[in-house]
């Protein structure tokens, strides 16, 4: 029915995993994945891209390479509008890879084989479920054919749904937490997170009890895209910026997707309630200990930085009014963050309101940028 494209993204590409996982999914459930693109930032081992060819068509592309972009070039885009698109910033000698950019290579590559749906996991997701009957256990899926059952609907152009596994927030309670999570805009989960001794942070899939709906919300590691609605809406946008001596990503490179989509008379998005496993910190089922763990108290701070750079384009985006909202966030971040950086014993988190003033100052900056990136995208797609 559909030419299936499975993409994932990855810094090295060094194992088959989960990837194979996925391919013998679709075997085992009568599907075929015409081509796997395979976008990484930094090494690739070929020998495991020349075996993963054997069984489907392989494309392993490296961003910001020559190649890609010398396809766009001879398809006649400007050689500054291909920069706009593909082209990541260096900083320090360093190549930064923005994940929207890090996404749109692998949407790129796939229209240029002119494949139907794409389905994008992450390296840390696999083709089952987690679920709780009287104990944990996983249950196989038809990873494929549940998001294509609602992918057939001409309507649905995204499919869609959360995962199973612990929470990317990790078990944490500490003083002023509530102001904490406020001042990221994450309070929509700070009720979860507050009671972690009731679950742990983990979630389980609804397996036979699902209720799929629409949803404005994606999910770039469990996800399927018919091809065609970015010549309409634009795909993945993020960017990075500068603070101190370092450089960050933002998140939420699906936020802009999301909302367009959302606002489209024709189109929808479906969150299919099909929570596949996440083994978020890779070593599930131990419980995270973000104090214990300087890897995951890393991997948070990053994210909450990676938040504060989202949020003023996204309230932007929303129609939101930028400076009531940055100075609620900054007075909660100014009473919470000494409490953060006490419990995590990291002198980074104090950074953070003056990050928050720092993003909401240069959201011109990235709002030009989208501009520009919107442009470009769609004379791209007038040459396809």
């Amino acid at each position: 029915m559909f030419d299936i494209t499975l993409g994932i993204i990855t810094r090295n590409f060094y194992t088959i995993d989960p990837v194979d996982k996925f391919l013998d999914n679709a075997e085992k459930n009568g599907h075929k994945v015409n081509n796997l693109v395979i976008t990484y930032s930094e090494e690739c081992d070929f020998a495991l891209v020349k075996e993963l060819d054997k069984r489907v068509r392989t494309f392993a592309i490296k961003t910001s390479d020559d190649d890609l972009k010398q396809q766009l070039i001879h398809r006649g885009m400007d050689k500054e509008d291909v920069d706009t698109l593909l082209r990541c910033p260096m900083y320090k000698n360093q190549k930064i890879v923005p994940y929207g950019k890090n996404r749109n290579h692998t949407v790129i590559q796939s229209m240029l084989i002119n494949s139907d749906v794409l389905f994008f996991v992450d390296t840390d997701v696999y083709p089952w479920v987690l679920v709780e009957n009287g104990k944990k256990n996983f249950k196989e899926i038809d990873f494929f054919g549940s998001h294509i059952k609602y992918l057939s609907d001409p309507e649905v152009k995204i499919s869609t749904s959360d995962y199973s596994g612990y929470f990317i927030i990790p078990p944490m309670d500490f003083e002023k937490m509530d102001n904490f999570f406020f001042g990221l805009q994450k309070e929509n989960v700070y009720d979860f997170v507050r009671n972690y001794r009731e679950h742990d942070c983990l979630f389980f899939d609804s397996y036979e009890n699902r209720r799929p709906f629409e949803t404005n919300k994606i999910l770039g590691g469990n996800l399927g895209i018919k091809l065609d609605v970015f010549k309409e809406i634009e795909p993945f946008y993020s960017n990075c910026f500068d603070f101190g001596d370092n450089c960050y990503l933002t998140r939420g490179e699906d936020t802009v997707l999301g909302l367009k989509i959302q606002s489209h008379e024709r189109f929808k998005a479906m969150d299919i309630d099909m929570r596949i496993f996440h083994n978020t910190f890779g070593n599930y089922p131990d419980i995270p200990d973000i104090r214990g763990n300087e890897a995951i108290v890393n991997r948070f701070y990053f994210a909450c930085v990676g938040w504060l750079g989202r949020n003023p384009f996204l309230n932007w985006i929303k129609g939101e009014d930028l400076k009531m909202l940055e100075e609620y966030q900054y007075e909660n971040l100014l009473k919470s963050s000494f409490e953060a950086s006490r419990y995590f014993n990291d002198d980074r988190f104090l950074d953070l309101p003056e990050i928050l003033r720092h993003t909401y100052d240069n959201v011109g900056v990235m709002i030009r940028d989208y501009y520009k990136f919107k442009e470009s995208w769609f004379k791209l797609m007038n040459k396809l």
